[in-house]
């Protein structure tokens, strides 16, 4: 079943950057798209409060947080790359160090020179 919404994922991702410019948050976008005029960013931040985020945002209970939080298997069986591997980006920003606001203006500067 997850090959099937993997691939699912996959045409719908690519259709829409076919279309126009987008934003596409998290679904190994980074791996399906590629060439010189994306911008790959990796949004980060340790995962206690990854899982303190998710708690208080969705009103989970914390294993249920943590799961929600776990995306390291999805990724690399997919991908066949290693979840953590920044290299992969053109941008990699600590979440916890910065205002959503901040982060909002780093990526605009980033993208505007790209």
């Amino acid at each position: 079943m997850n090959d099937v919404l993997f691939g699912i994922q996959r045409e719908i991702i690519l259709s829409l950057s076919d279309r126009e410019d987008c934003v596409i948050v998290g679904r190994c976008a980074n791996h399906i798209l590629t060439g010189d005029d994306t911008l790959h960013i990796f949004i980060y931040a340790p995962f206690e409060t990854r899982v303190k985020t998710i708690m208080e945002r969705l009103d989970r209970e914390e294993k249920s947080a943590r799961k929600l939080v776990e995306r390291r298997a999805y990724y690399e069986f997919f991908t066949d790359q290693k979840w953590m591997d920044m290299g992969q980006y053109d941008l990699c920003i600590d979440s916890s160090k910065f205002s959503q606001d901040a982060i909002i203006q780093i990526i605009k500067e980033a993208a505007a020179k790209k």
